[in-house]
Formats: structure tokens, C-alpha cells, sequence
């Protein structure tokens, strides 16, 4: 298997499947099935295989969790400068064994195997917030230029479960092997406390080894539209999934489908268009010293004249659904939203048919957690906003999610509104991002 790539076992033949780490696909070759995987916790996990043999007997392996991120971090300067790059990185989850080894690269070089089993670890586990803040630490503190502030966003979680080998196990000492890597690689634990959350889970996971009817904490929710009964497109890395029988958009819950509303901007010239996924926010800015569409345009763009209707609009800020390259990223947001044109003239996309309608892969939340940068990338160079911006608060008044025509010319998607232009090869990238 390549780079993040796992394996899982069909659950309607039993063969086995290749899978994307994180993506909720599953497509079976031998039986034919598409379904998705819906973890009973919301985090996908793996199991790590080791790679060399243990000195003792199965029971003394014991699976300890480290989370696994991938996402867009961006950094603030001191000098105003915005920097953005693509970060992938793990840590231990468990607060009381910080000082566990370094996975390395082996999540990226190892067939991971979709683990199915129940999550069990109470307090013990870092919240996936306290894992975000930790790994943005760690990565800020190997680099000379420090930020204002730096976020990471687009993010996704998922729990690798780390083999070791417990070489000694008492109850003031236990000494653990990795397994995962030929380096001969010992850790000694004299936390008490943590030796005996280590011994229960050992013992719990021994006791589903030998149980019949294992502890399975994964759904699989077949591809089919609630509305009308068709088989809905199986794309990979999405939350939301768009019928082409009934023109309804579908969420993806926890054990099932729930309809989402969006809308169309703009209309494609022809029927081979893409339509690429946006969020769209009406935004009260306190503390800003302009308070209204018309305001902010004519502050940015002094020499351009934009419609007087603006000035009935308030602020609005427009941030990709879907996850590409850090700086295209940026520079989607930044061209739409200072762009001018019409949000209101928008049609609900059951009254269309979208054919290649893009997937949503970038969370309304991580969204809204990218709103303040992508303002103050907007604003760069005009020292009265980006002033005001410290002690400006955000209240958003109206959240759309809406899909604009993109046009294939060549290797290129060209929107003809604002002559925005994407890279296909970039789309595709997007999706392991």
C-alpha cells in the first residue's frame, strides 16, 4: 500500500478493502458494495502494525492511542505577514504518557487497519481542542520566526493505536518496547496511576479478543438517497453528498442522512461544469469601523465602484467548503469575498441538476474558525482595520452554503464571474489534505 493508505474488511463478504486514512468510503471490489463508515465516537481509529516479532506471548502487546492530524496552519507575523502551509503530526493521547516515543513517519509508510472496536478511555484521552493546541505548540517551537498568533484549521483527527510490548509490568515500574519501528526503542513508566490505566486496557482488550461478539463501535450507512431510493455518488473524503436523481443534498450523520440546504450561483454555460462548494456568511462586525458590504469594498478598492445596493448588505465574507492547497485556499476567499457579486441572486439547488457537484470536505466550523484570518488577509496594509481588527468581535448573522460553475479549459476550472482559475490537479490534492 502507498502513503495513508489503510485496510478494512467489508462487512456485507468479508473480503478485504483498501481504504484512504480518514475517508469514510468504503467500496468492495469483490461484492460491489459502497457504503460509508460512520465511527460510533466521530474519530476514525487504525491499528499500527508492528513490524518485528514480540519475545513473549500475545497477551503482553497492548495498544496505546496517539492522535494523528493533518490540516492548514496558519500563522500571523509580527509584521502582518500571513504564512500558511500544510502540517501532518501526532502525539500521544493519553495526558499522563506525554513522554511516549515519536510515531515518525510509520502512520504514513504502514498499511493501517481500520480498528472497529469500542474507544474507551474516559478522561485519560486528550480532547481532540487540547491535541490541536499541544501540536501547534510543539511544531512552533522548532522554528525561529514566532507568530502573533498561529491556527490550525480544515483538520482531521483520527487515533492511531500504537503496538508495544510490555517487557516489565509491576506495580511501581512498567517497561514498554515500540513495536512499529526496528529501532530498539524502551520506555519506562513509574507513574502509578498511568500503570494501572495501561494494565486495564490491556485486560479490556484481552477480554474482547476472547469475547464472541465483539465490541464493534463502527456503522456502515449504505449509499442510497432517503428521499428517492437511488444510489447516491460514492466520493471519497466528504461530509455532504449531493443526489442526482432527486437534486436533494444529504449530510452525513452518525447513522444516517439529513437533508442540507444549499443553493446555486450562477449558472454554467454548459453541462460539463464542476460546481465547486462554498460557505457564504453575513457578518455584524463590533467595534469595525465600517459596517456594511458598500463600506468595506470602497475601503479596499477606493478606485472601483460597486453597486449603491451594497450599502443595505452587511459585511460578508465567502470561504471554500472544500479543502485545497493552503495559499489557493486563501486566495478563493479573499477574490469572492471582495468580489461584486450578487449573493441574493442564488436558486435552491433542487431546481437544478448538478451533475459534477463537488463534495464538502471543509466543516462549517473549521469555517467559521477561519473568518478573522482570512478578514485580516483582506485588509493587510490599511493600519485603521487591521487596528480596530484587536478588539473587534464577530457575530454571525447568516450562514449559506451555495455551489458556483466551474468551467474545464484544459488542465484549468474557470469560474467566468470573477475569472477565478483552479488547477484540476489541485481539486484531486485537496482531498488528502
Amino acid at each position: 500500500m502507498g502513503m495513508d493508505k489503510a485496510w478494512g474488511t467489508c462487512p456485507q463478504c468479508g473480503a478485504r478493502v483498501e481504504l484512504e486514512l480518514g475517508d469514510p468510503l468504503l467500496q468492495c471490489d469483490f461484492c460491489k458494495t459502497s457504503l460509508y463508515i460512520r465511527p460510533e465516537s466521530g474519530i476514525f481509529s487504525y491499528i499500527l502494525p508492528p513490524v518485528k516479532a514480540t519475545g513473549s506471548s500475545h497477551d503482553s502487546i497492548v495498544h496505546l492511542p496517539y492522535w494523528r492530524l493533518k490540516g492548514l496552519r496558519f500563522r500571523l507575523l509580527k509584521d502582518k505577514r500571513l504564512k500558511a502551509n500544510h502540517v501532518d503530526a501526532s502525539l500521544p493521547a493519553l495526558s499522563r504518557l506525554t513522554a511516549l516515543p515519536s510515531l515518525g513517519i510509520s502512520t504514513q509508510l504502514a498499511p493501517l487497519m481500520l480498528n472497529t472496536n469500542k474507544l474507551d478511555f474516559g478522561q485519560n484521552l486528550y480532547p481532540a481542542t487540547k491535541a490541536l493546541q499541544l501540536m501547534d505548540a510543539r511544531i512552533e517551537a522548532g522554528l525561529l520566526e514566532h507568530p502573533i498568533s498561529s491556527f490550525i484549521l480544515g483538520e482531521k483527527l483520527s487515533l492511531i493505536m500504537a503496538p508495544f510490548e510490555l517487557m516489565e509490568s509491576t506495580k511501581e515500574r512498567l517497561a514498554l518496547r515500540s513495536l512499529w519501528t526496528n529501532q530498539d526503542s524502551i520506555t519506562v513508566i513509574k507513574d502509578i496511576r498511568a500503570i494501572k490505566y495501561i494494565q486495564k486496557i490491556q485486560e479490556g482488550a484481552e477480554e474482547n479478543e476472547k469475547s464472541e461478539t465483539k465490541n464493534q463501535a463502527v456503522s456502515f450507512i449504505p449509499l442510497i438517497c432517503p428521499e428517492c431510493a437511488n444510489d447516491l455518488p460514492p466520493l471519497s473524503h466528504v461530509s455532504a453528498l449531493f443526489c442526482n436523481s432527486c437534486h436533494r443534498l444529504w449530510a452525513l450523520s452518525k447513522d444516517r442522512y439529513l437533508p442540507q440546504k444549499a443553493k446555486i450561483l450562477g449558472f454554467a454555460p454548459s453541462s460539463n461544469a464542476t460546481y465547486l462548494p462554498f460557505y457564504h456568511f453575513r457578518l455584524n462586525l463590533t467595534g469595525f469601523p465600517v459596517s456594511h458590504r458598500l463600506g468595506l469594498l470602497s475601503y479596499l478598492f477606493p478606485y472601483k465602484k460597486f453597486p449603491e445596493n451594497f450599502s443595505q448588505e452587511p459585511i460578508q465574507l465567502v470561504v471554500p467548503a472544500f479543502s485545497i492547497a493552503p495559499t489557493l485556499f486563501m486566495n478563493l476567499g479573499k477574490r469572492l469575498s471582495s468580489s461584486d457579486i450578487s449573493f441574493t441572486e442564488t436558486k435552491k439547488t433542487y431546481r437544478m441538476r448538478l451533475r459534477n457537484a463537488w463534495g464538502i470536505n471543509f466543516s462549517v466550523h473549521s469555517a467559521i474558525q477561519f473568518l478573522p484570518i482570512l478578514l485580516l488577509s483582506l485588509i493587510k496594509g490599511k493600519k485603521k482595520l487591521t487596528s480596530a481588527l484587536k478588539k473587534t468581535t464577530f457575530r454571525i448573522t447568516g450562514i449559506d452554503l451555495f455551489f458556483m460553475p466551474f468551467e474545464k479549459k484544459g488542465r484549468e476550472l474557470i469560474e467566468t464571474q470573477t475569472g477565478l482559475a483552479i488547477q484540476a490537479a489541485a481539486l484531486r490534492y485537496g482531498l488528502n489534505l
